[in-house]
């Protein structure tokens, strides 16, 4: 599951950045790896996850912000077993999420190489949870003072949902600028969205911290 969402981030990431340096005075590209922590009454054992993002501001004529623009993806997955009616359960939770966000980018120089931003917008948040009961089951018969364990594999079965909304998004963070133009850096944030999955409203949104690589243009 991580491996998809790498690759699909660097592949649009890399539209981005081909698209925006065409038309912007300057700007920056940035990878941005780390963790995503969302509220664990809505997600219990998965709240936490890894995230991976790339975000692109551009630096336009007659603005005094930069136009900033990024994509994030995050996943966690977890296994936990059931016993309903003799049968042990064997059950998979997957839970995937992803943001793109919108706004405004301020930023300063606080050293020689040194930099600090200041960014927030509008976001569209979406997310998706799938339980896969593909394990088999156990069913546990008792004789005497033994157990007999009987095993049976059947087809998994699987249940999902996901839900889409529009939120907001707000990130801070410093970034030293090296020769090359290469940046290398942190970021830290929080977004909002909620959505609804299985008849439930939940916030896909959440706590965001990431190391940035990147490069100035």
């Amino acid at each position: 599951m991580q491996s998809r969402i790498i690759l699909l981030t660097a592949c649009l990431g890399f539209l981005l950045a081909t698209a925006g340096a065409a038309w912007a005075e300057s700007g920056n590209v940035s990878l941005i790896l780390g963790a995503k922590t969302l509220n664990e009454d809505d997600w219990s054992t998965n709240d936490d996850q890894f995230e991976v993002g790339i975000e692109a501001d551009f630096k336009v004529s007659g603005l005094p912000c930069n136009l900033v623009l990024g994509l994030s993806g995050s996943g966690a997955d977890n296994t936990f077993t059931t016993y309903e009616n003799g049968y042990l359960n064997s059950v998979s939770d997957e839970v995937t999420t992803s943001e793109i966000r919108f706004g405004l980018k301020q930023i300063w120089k606080a050293g020689p190489t040194l930099r600090g931003f200041l960014a927030g917008g509008p976001a569209i948040i979406a997310a998706s949870e799938e339980f896969r009961y593909n394990d088999g089951y156990t069913h546990i018969y008792t004789y005497g003072y033994r157990d007999y364990y009987y095993v049976e594999q059947y087809e998994g079965l699987s249940i999902s949902d996901d839900g889409v909304a529009l939120g907001a998004w707000a990130a801070t963070g410093l970034y030293w600028t090296f020769e090359n133009n290469l940046n290398l850096g942190f970021s830290i944030g929080y977004s909002v969205g909620r959505v609804k999955l299985f008849n439930t409203k939940v916030d896909a949104g959440g706590g965001h911290f990431g190391l940035l690589l990147g490069f100035g243009f």
